[in-house]
């Protein structure tokens, strides 16, 4: 029974990542109204680490790899390790799995996630300095 129900799962899921491959496909995030806008930088002005993803996810689409890095790097270097999770399923009953990855990678890469974050953050206030310093303040 519960294997019959995990098939229904990654069925809708595949159907549902289908169609919004299409969608992302046919149309571009940054020109069309359909997509919405990051709600942190329409309130700060400061873009957030997931800013660039749909456009990321656009350009990965058309196969412009040096187009989606511009857009969102962490996005890209994420997509290897959430494939790898949607297959594993935080399955505990296999941990020698050589397809689940050990919980220290899975640690290692929400590190890196909040390293970019932080480094985000760090080029705002970089800029806020160099536009305080220009205007003399």
């Amino acid at each position: 029974m519960m294997r019959r129900s995990a098939i229904i799962i990654a069925i809708i899921v595949t159907v549902v990542l289908l169609g919004l491959g299409c969608i992302y496909y046919q149309l571009d995030p940054s020109q069309s109204g359909v997509f919405p806008r990051c709600p942190f930088l329409s309130l700060t002005g400061f873009k957030c680490p997931g800013c660039g993803s749909q456009r990321a996810i656009h350009a990965l689409l058309h196969g412009d790899v040096g187009a989606a890095f511009g857009h969102n790097a962490m996005l890209l270097i994420a997509l290897p390790w959430i494939a790898v999770l949607l297959v594993c399923r935080g399955d505990t009953h296999t941990p020698t799995s050589p397809v689940c990855p050990p919980k220290c990678t899975l640690a290692s890469v929400a590190v890196i996630g909040c390293h970019f974050g932080l480094g985000r953050v760090a080029q705002h206030l970089c800029a806020m300095n160099t536009l305080l310093t220009s205007q003399g303040h």
